[in-house]
């Protein structure tokens, strides 16, 4: 009953922070203008995700309170650092090696505090790989490809906030499995904050998260397994698996992208409005409808995902199967001509 409870106050108390961002947006003309590469036609309020921030980082304090783990100083310096580049970054736009540069600072403070990820398992759990050298580097790269990959996927009403619902309920069963309770309150804060954002973020939307909310999801998402694996109980191998599956179609999504961008000799660190997500609304889809597919699709990943804490060959086939069935999915949405 007391998570429930939590839950509820999350949401509740994220939808009256980000109701009050949405009216200060409004007074002081903080809003998201349209222009070619928009998915909204009039100006909306941004910088909604400060609500977002503020719920998950109390929530997670609160957390520490009642079940008495230890509080990640990395995470909760790496998380403000990157809200507040982002939320200056939404207000006046920064060069794009400032944001980089404080995300670099982040993932470091992050991977300091809890470790990288030093093995990733395979089969199950039968066999794995020990990234030894290179786990701080490519756990390093990973956070910032995360954080970055959330920013682009949040472009229609709707997509980043399910998303991190459907991926925070994935880390609190993740959390009940193991008996995280760290992951527990981290989970339960997000997905609260998530879902009374989304009541001001449905289509059409009140208020956009902008990239102080999208940022730092990115970087919760990327810094939960690293906090998971603060707990002796954690199978440590499949934590990596488990998290990429909890955000699959905005990963897949996002480097499907890149590669297609790169093939066509593209300028990649330009804006665009390529992405599959994208695309798919350009072609007349509504964001709705884009959003709830989007969010389908990460349950499928996300039940993958639990099962492979389960180490069963039923388990193994689910998920490779969900993740292909998945894959192909959006492959086919990529080249699907309208």
């Amino acid at each position: 009953m007391t998570e429930v409870l939590i839950l509820i106050i999350s949401a509740a108390v994220g939808f009256l922070s980000v109701e009050l961002v949405r009216r200060w947006g409004l007074r002081r003309q903080v809003l998201d203008i349209p222009n070619e590469r928009s998915s909204h036609t009039s100006p909306v309020p941004r910088a909604g995700g400060i609500g977002i921030v503020a719920t998950v980082m109390i929530g997670y304090i609160v957390g520490s309170v009642i079940s008495g783990y230890a509080i990640s100083w990395g995470f909760l310096l790496g998380g403000l650092l990157v809200a507040g580049v982002s939320f200056v970054d939404d207000l006046r736009g920064l060069p794009f090696y400032i944001r980089l540069f404080a995300h670099s600072i982040a993932a470091a403070l992050v991977i300091s505090d809890s470790g990288p990820i030093i093995e990733i398992s395979y089969l199950l759990g039968k066999g794995s790989i020990t990234l030894g050298f290179f786990s701080i580097p490519i756990t390093f790269g990973a956070i910032l490809w995360v954080i970055n990959a959330y920013n682009f996927m949040d472009g229609i009403d709707g997509i980043a906030g399910l998303q991190a619902v459907v991926a925070a309920a994935g880390w609190f069963v993740f959390a009940l499995i193991t008996g995280t309770d760290d992951v527990k309150w981290l989970s339960i804060a997000v997905g609260g904050a998530s879902i009374g954002f989304l009541f001001l973020n449905r289509s059409p939307a009140r208020i956009f998260m902008g990239d102080v909310g999208s940022a730092f999801l990115g970087f919760v998402f990327a810094a939960f397994p690293l906090i998971a694996l603060n707990s002796p109980s954690t199978p440590a191998g499949i934590v990596p698996m488990f998290a990429a599956l909890v955000v699959f179609p905005f990963l897949f999504d996002t480097i499907f992208t890149l590669f297609r961008r790169l093939f066509n000799q593209e300028k990649v660190w330009k804006a665009h409005r390529s992405h599959i997500y994208q695309r798919m609304v350009i072609n007349g889809a509504t964001h709705t409808s884009v959003t709830l597919l989007y969010g389908f699709l990460a349950a499928i990943t996300t039940v993958a995902a639990i099962t492979l804490i389960v180490r069963s060959e039923i388990a193994e086939v689910l998920a490779v199967s969900s993740v292909s069935m998945v894959s192909a999915f959006l492959l086919w949405m990529a080249t699907k001509k309208h």
